[in-house]
This record gives structure tokens, sequence and C-alpha cells, in this order.
């Protein structure tokens, strides 16, 4: 017994040190039971049976069902022989020809499902041979359809060509190059005579005068033309005429009256086509 004035004795602090231990064991168990299960689990990944150890697996679980059908099936005939057994010779008899008669049902209906299958298989041949035909021509059609592209843009730039060509062959037809040959510094002036029109061009810089004819007579268009030659000076131009058909009459005219006008000047003749111009 104690007295009254000691303190009694505690076992509060061991209790609490039993349990904090035994918490602290539990989770290192735990941890401890973690580590071994990931530990495993590697071990199978890394080990060089892993398929085999998965493969005996799957055999494992396929014995398993096929043993939990066996048993099934061992369950119903014996269930089967049990009514057998109670049954008469007679219902047995019945029982056998109609097990007969289903029996030949399904060999037939095997053998039907057994032509079926052939068939199918030799279309399914068949078809996979036109499949990989198809593919064949298919190729051989994208080949072509390449080339005739090939083709086609290789016509279009030709067809291209053609046009330019022709529309330079068609200016060429209906214009006229002026050209110098021979050493001179004298600068050439063109004068293009047709019935209704003088056009006198320079070359160089490029300019074009053009004088109409404004009557019923040629005269008042040859003066007013040889006046617009007196601005070019006879020892800095030569002038080259270019005579279409409709000015030959009054080509004689306009000699006549150029002689009178630049009597020092140079100039040549040169028949054109009325459909010419000098460009």
């Amino acid at each position: 017994m104690f007295k009254d004035h000691e303190t009694p004795i505690s076992l509060f602090s061991f209790q609490d040190i039993i349990t904090c231990l035994t918490g602290i064991m539990l989770f290192f168990l735990l941890i401890l039971s973690i580590k071994l299960m990931e530990i495993t689990k590697m071990l199978e990944q890394q080990s060089p049976y892993r398929a085999e150890i998965v493969e005996w697996r799957e055999r494992n679980e396929l014995l398993k069902r096929q043993l939990k059908e066996l048993a099934e099936n061992i369950r119903t005939y014996r269930q089967r022989l049990a009514g057998a057994k109670r049954e008469d010779r007679a219902t047995l008899s019945i029982a056998k020809f109609r097990l007969e008669k289903k029996a030949k049902e399904l060999r037939q209906n095997a053998l039907k499902l057994q032509a079926e299958k052939n068939s199918k298989e030799t279309k399914r041949t068949r078809a996979e041979v036109r499949k990989k035909q198809l593919e064949r021509e298919n190729e051989e059609l994208q080949r072509v359809e390449d080339k005739l592209r090939q083709i086609r843009q290789q016509s279009r730039s030709y067809q291209e060509n053609i046009d330019r060509l022709r529309e330079d062959i068609r200016k060429r037809k209906h214009s006229v190059n002026v050209s110098v040959i021979g050493n001179t510094d004298k600068t050439p002036v063109v004068l293009e005579c047709s019935r209704d029109r003088i056009r006198i061009v320079e070359r160089s810089p490029k300019r074009v005068i053009v004088i109409q004819r404004k009557g019923a007579f040629l005269t008042e268009m040859v003066h007013e033309a040889c006046k617009a030659l007196k601005r070019y000076p006879p020892q800095k131009h030569y002038f080259a005429l270019l005579v279409k058909p409709s000015a030959a009459d009054y080509l004689p005219y306009f000699g006549e009256v150029m002689e009178k006008t630049c009597p020092q000047a140079e100039f040549g003749c040169e028949p054109i086509l009325e459909s010419e111009e000098c460009d």
C-alpha cells in the first residue's frame, strides 16, 4: 500500500512505448512487403524465362478451364447415366435412335460446312489473286497517268512555244526592221510612204511623226512631209524611204520635192508590202 504522500507507480509510459514499437514494426513489415513485391516483379521481368513462365501460366489457366469443363461434362454424363438406369429398354432404344439420327444430321451438316468452307477458301484465294492483279494494274495505271501528265505538261510547253513563235512570225510578217550596214556616223530616218499618210520614224530616240492626207491632192501631204524633214540636218541624218504600192503614184514627185528641200541629203528607196509597217 502506498502512503498518502507517495506517488503511485504509472504504467502509461511503458504502454506508449510498446504501442509505438508495434506500429513501427508493422510499418516496417508493410514497407518490406511492398519492397519484396517490387523486387519479385522486377526479377520476373528481368528473368530470361519470363516469356516461358507467362506461357506456362496461360497453359495452366487453359488446363484449369478444360478441367472444369470436363468435370461439368462428367457430372452431366453421370446424371444421364443415373436417369438411363431408371428407364426401360424401349425408352433407351428410342433415345439411341434419336441420338444416331441427330449424329447423322450433324455429320451431314459438318460435310456441308466443310464444303462451304472449301468454297469460301477458294473464293478468298481468287479474291487475293484478283486483288494483287488489281494492285499491279493500279500501279501501272498510276505510272501511265504520271507519264501522261508529264506529256501534257511538255505538250503545253510546246504549245506555248508554238504560240509565241507564231506571234513572232505574225509580227514579223507585218513589220519591217531597218538595220545599218557599214561604218557611218549618220542616223537613219525612215519615211514609210502609203497612199493616205507618211510616217517619219526616228530610230534613236524612238519617235514617230504621222502626216495624214487632208484633201484630195497628195501635194499638200508631200510638202508637209518635206517641211518636217528640214529639222534633220543632212550632215547627221540620211533618209530611207519605204514605199508601199499605194504610194507609187506620187513617189517621183516626192523625190523631186525632197531634192529641192534637202539638196545635200542622202536617201535610199525600198519597196514594202501594203500590210507591213516600220517598227
